[in-house]
């Protein structure tokens, strides 16, 4: 046993759910934590998990770390002891706490190309981790705490198919996608913006709308922004930015029709956002841009269709 887990608090635990308030429950456990199970008054199943047939035993306790055991593979487990139990029973997990620190990535270079190595270590979780983790499995958690070095997780099982993939849908994580165009005439001038909020030069571009796909939504942004109607062709730069954590992909572009008066001399369409619109030779371009959107233009340019960490 790896927890300051006692008879009393589980069976504290369990009474909470008032299914379990009706008389003893088959409590899914290893070997070694068939003892406290019996103790909290109720009825030991040491039938290996992965054995079990789907909703056979009430609830599921396992407090050996087997969360952080299964590493890379933890997820699949959950699934596992979600599945034992009965929609709406008890999962009872322990896990090891992380630190709190997050792993140091560098910025400002190219994302990684290669797939990571198998964890060789047991793996470690932040609350945040195993809320998550539960929960894309469809477990909702009912309490959560830390015992020393280690989580204490009880968490209930979907009632039904609807509740599971809400769960799911509500686990996702949620990175905001923004795309913008790298847009240059025949003179290789960029389009450029100025943004009236930020009081500084950058590409025109914006948030991607629901529904809308990255590339639509670069080209009516740079519509609405700057009055050009342009073309996006290839990507030019994927830079993934942590705060908030946000993907922002940049088209290559050209004009639509490059001589038209909205393109020749080119005014914005949301003047409340935007102070001015100018072509402007590539240099300098590159000298007004804010520093962040001058790196963006740099980095399309010079390595056209690369992956950036920010």
């Amino acid at each position: 046993m790896t927890t300051a887990m006692t008879p009393e608090l589980l069976a504290e635990i369990l009474a909470a759910q008032p299914r379990y308030a009706e008389g003893p429950a088959r409590v899914a456990c290893t070997e070694t934590g068939a003892p406290l199970v019996r103790a909290a008054g109720h009825v030991p199943v040491t039938t290996p998990l992965r054995e079990l047939p789907e909703g056979s035993v009430d609830a599921v306790v396992l407090l050996g770390d087997e969360v952080s055991l299964h590493g890379d593979r933890a997820d699949e487990f959950v699934a596992c002891a979600a599945d034992a139990a009965v929609p709406g029973g008890l999962v009872v997990l322990t896990a090891l706490a992380s630190d709190g620190t997050p792993r140091p990535q560098d910025r400002g270079v190219p994302a990684d190309r290669e797939s990571p190595m198998p964890r060789t270590e047991p793996r470690r979780f932040g609350a945040a981790d195993v809320d998550h983790l539960l929960l894309h499995r469809g477990v909702g958690v009912r309490r959560l705490e830390r015992h020393g070095d280690r989580w204490l997780v009880a968490g209930v099982t979907p009632v039904g198919g609807a509740e599971r993939q809400a769960r799911f849908v509500a686990s996702l994580p949620f990175k905001l996608v923004t795309a913008a165009v790298l847009c240059t005439d025949a003179e290789d001038r960029v389009l450029c913006v100025y943004d009236a909020f930020k009081h500084h030069w950058t590409i025109p571009g914006g948030v991607v709308d629901a529904g809308e796909d990255p590339r639509g939504g670069a080209v009516r942004e740079a519509y609405e922004e700057s009055g050009v109607r342009v073309r996006a062709g290839d990507l030019a730069g994927v830079f993934n930015a942590a705060a908030p954590d946000r993907l922002l992909l940049v088209y290559a572009a050209t004009p639509v029709d490059p001589d038209a008066a909205s393109t020749r001399s080119p005014r914005t369409r949301q003047p409340n956002e935007v102070g001015e619109v100018a072509w402007l030779p590539r240099d300098e371009a590159l000298a007004r841009l804010a520093p962040r959107s001058a790196w963006h233009v740099r980095m399309s340019l010079d390595h056209p269709g690369e992956t950036w960490r920010e």
